[in-house]
């Protein structure tokens, strides 16, 4: 449908980088890998507006855009597998507090998400200790072993986390530079909220969120 609608995807390909000229904007693509080590395969595409919502890699295409928010790369946890009791599994999705996961119903299956552990930038890209992710995945069998039989679909993947828990929504000092990351554990809750500020902002229009939320939200907030 998107295709159908005029979208065009780049499939196996890098954003290697960011032009911000003066009012124009453009997105360099390369070869994932590659970066910028062969200029000649580098694709650049101008654009009137880039949205940048590239999740734990979105501070880094955002380096020198002005100051941001402090935010760290979380690596979350997930198991997948069919219901083992339909009569115990819930039909809306569980918040265990306590041992800080979440429980999704998904049809015949139960997903469950949690585990964080936080990740210094440099390390983001590098799997996580044996030890240290079987201990997370473990935490998430204890509190799911009476709904999923023992064999799931194990999954791990980074979130991008702020200091005060709030996404990054909105413009940024480039008129046509905007950012839309930072859901945390919300990405499903937030998404399309999130996505209609976005589209009004670029599109000129004034959101129908009140401006407090709005700096609240914005990529320099203090």
């Amino acid at each position: 449908m998107l295709e159908d609608g005029g979208v065009q995807f780049r499939m196996h390909r890098a954003v290697a980088a960011l032009r911000l000229d003066g009012a124009r904007v453009a997105v360099e693509l390369a070869d994932p890998g590659e970066g910028r080590k062969r200029p000649a395969d580098v694709e650049t595409i101008a654009a009137d507006a880039i949205v940048v919502a590239a999740g734990a890699d979105t501070p880094a295409l955002l380096g020198g855009i002005g100051a941001t928010p402090a935010l760290f790369p979380l690596r979350v946890h997930t198991l997948t597998a069919p219901v083992a009791y339909e009569e115990r599994a819930p039909h809306l999705t569980v918040v265990d507090s306590t041992k800080r996961i979440t429980m999704t119903r998904v049809n015949q299956r139960l997903r469950v998400a949690g585990a964080g552990v936080f990740q210094s930038v440099s390390k983001a890209d590098k799997p996580l200790d044996a030890a240290l992710s079987r201990r997370a995945l473990d935490l998430l069998g204890q509190g799911t072993h009476d709904w999923i039989p023992g064999a799931a679909r194990v999954w791990d993947g980074l979130r991008l986390f702020s200091a005060d828990g709030l996404p990054v929504v909105g413009a940024t000092r480039h008129p046509r530079l905007f950012v839309n990351a930072t859901h945390g554990p919300a990405g499903w809750g937030l998404a399309c909220g999130s996505a209609k500020v976005i589209a009004d902002l670029v599109s000129g229009v004034a959101p129908e969120l009140p401006a407090e939320t709005l700096a609240a939200l914005s990529l320099e907030r203090a």
